[in-house]
């Protein structure tokens, strides 16, 4: 299940990156961050200075499974 305030999730698997559209109001980006920990990726906040906005170095990022698991729970 999606957390609440996310808006959308985009997983580049090559880069092992997520970028992650968010409304502030309903979530923070340390939430998202822990969520993706706790289902078993590694994610750092990497800032990009734009409100709501998001984007996180992944790993291990295994293939399209696992990809689709990030954006059908974040």
């Amino acid at each position: 299940m999606k957390q609440p305030g996310v808006v959308s999730v985009q997983i580049g698997l090559l880069a092992e990156k997520a970028d992650v559209q968010i409304d502030n109001a309903l979530v923070r980006d340390v939430d998202i961050e822990q969520h993706i920990n706790d289902i078993g990726f590694v994610a750092s906040l990497i800032r990009t200075h734009v409100p709501g906005q998001l984007q996180f170095h992944m790993s291990p990022i295994g293939g399209h499974s696992d990809a689709k698991l990030i954006e059908a729970t974040v």
